[in-house]
């Protein structure tokens, strides 16, 4: 692990620690293969090691340790359904990190067994499984989610992003009949969800359905979470009202795992403003699901299993899935993402709102990548190093009105939804953005 290879800074003191956290959480409990905690159970897990994997990304291009624990987990499966799905998720992470296939093609009948396609209920268009579900550790983190619906929304949502990468991998190891059956499974689940488990009146979805088809009247935050983090809407404006309802709740009604899928859906769909609120939410007062009270309050050097030991008085202090911030600043404030294998291709797309200046560094299969950025009341300069032999889409945040330079010189760049988009080659680059 070298610390050298990553780096961030900021105006903002507790995002500068939070980052610390993370950075110094990945490099003690990364070892031999990657485990819910290095101080009690050492087991690798299907829904941890998602976030160990996107965590560990932001700090090193040394990526021996994830594929021996993806490739591990492939035939050492754990006991959550909604895990068991996972498989081929962070199979995905894996290939667009390194750009190395091999992995794929030699565990392709694994992944594609990882399906739960017995559950499915054709007549319903969702997955009727009433056991082993995990939705979030511990029970009491679960924000009075309805246990007693037999099509849960969690569960449903994970099958529509699992078969979604399994149709994904079908294709780039050469099998078009089986990836044409997982876009369909993917996009009927998908559109089943909206129709059925979206509630108009909530701004979010429900729990579940019943047995006969009735739904919950229960939602928790959970279900809205896990849909947005899956892609499970119909457009902007409907994530954005996901989001929204989840701003309105005030806090993270999560664990520290659940955390994860709550800013991924946030920030994937384009609602980094909330997303920043939740994670610098400075709370430390007893019982704050923040990571401010796990650091100034409980003293973390570690991510922690809970967010405190009410939750679970047995709780250890070297839980790593509790890192989602390191996946939150990376691919989240600065949205440095790969679009194609290996980072050949990659976007940076800034969703800074709330802090005023920051500087990252992310170690790649292709190089360092920095960007770094300052936040103006009409204004937005950023800076960004594009490694040898790539092309980065940068995307920064403006108007329809906006004007936009380019290392000083006025470009007419795309307007997509809330940010300038241009594309741009290896080198320096340097770009400003006045809002009128």
């Amino acid at each position: 692990f070298d610390d050298a290879a990553s780096s961030f800074s900021s105006d903002n003191q507790l995002l500068n620690d939070i980052y610390d956290l993370m950075k110094r959480t990945i490099k003690i409990t990364t070892q031999d293969l990657y485990v819910d905690s290095q101080s009690r159970e050492r087991l690798a897990y299907e829904g941890d090691l998602v976030i160990n994997l996107l965590a560990a990304y932001a700090f090193s291009n040394d990526y021996s340790v994830g594929r021996f624990s993806a490739e591990y987990l492939y035939t050492h499966k754990t006991w959550p359904a909604e895990y068991f799905l996972l498989a081929s998720v962070f199979a995905m992470d894996d290939y667009m990190a390194t750009g190395d296939a091999s992995s794929l093609n030699a565990y392709y009948d694994v992944l594609k067994g990882r399906v739960l396609t017995s559950s499915f209920d054709e007549k319903m268009g969702l997955l009727k499984h009433t056991s082993s579900v995990l939705i979030d550790w511990p029970e009491s983190e679960r924000d009075g989610f309805d246990t007693g619906v037999q099509y849960n929304t969690v569960l449903n949502a994970v099958a529509v992003l699992a078969y979604e990468n399994l149709a994904e991998i079908a294709r780039i190891t050469g099998h078009d009949t089986d990836a044409q059956e997982f876009d369909r499974l993917a996009s009927t689940i998908k559109r089943a969800m909206i129709e059925k488990l979206f509630s108009v009146s909530k701004g979010g979805f429900v729990d579940g359905l019943y047995a006969d088809g009735t739904p919950s009247s229960h939602a928790s935050q959970h279900a809205t979470a896990y849909a947005l983090a899956c892609g499970i809407y119909e457009n902007e404006d409907m994530a954005y009202r996901l989001a929204l309802t989840i701003k309105q709740q005030g806090e993270i009604r999560m664990s520290v795992y659940g955390a994860f899928f709550l800013l991924k859906g946030l920030y994937d769909s384009g609602n980094g403003a909330i997303a920043n609120m939740l994670l610098l939410d400075e709370d430390t007062s007893e019982g704050s699901r923040t990571w401010a009270y796990m650091l100034y309050t409980m003293n973390a050097t570690i991510t922690t299993e809970c967010w405190n030991s009410t939750l679970k008085p047995n709780m250890t202090l070297s839980h790593p899935w509790g890192a989602a911030p390191a996946y939150a600043i990376m691919s989240g404030i600065f949205g440095i993402r790969p679009t194609s294998p290996g980072y050949d291709t990659f976007d940076v797309r800034f969703q800074a709102a709330g802090i005023g200046n920051a500087t990252l560094t992310v170690p790649t299969a292709k190089g360092a990548i920095t960007a770094s950025f300052q936040n103006g009341e009409d204004s937005f300069v950023a800076s960004v190093t594009v490694p040898a032999n790539t092309t980065a889409t940068i995307y920064l945040p403006a108007n329809a009105r906006s004007t936009l330079l380019v290392n000083g010189e006025i470009v007419a760049a795309e307007y997509e939804n809330g940010f300038l988009c241009v594309s741009v080659g290896s080198g320096t680059w340097q770009f400003s953005v006045t809002n009128t």
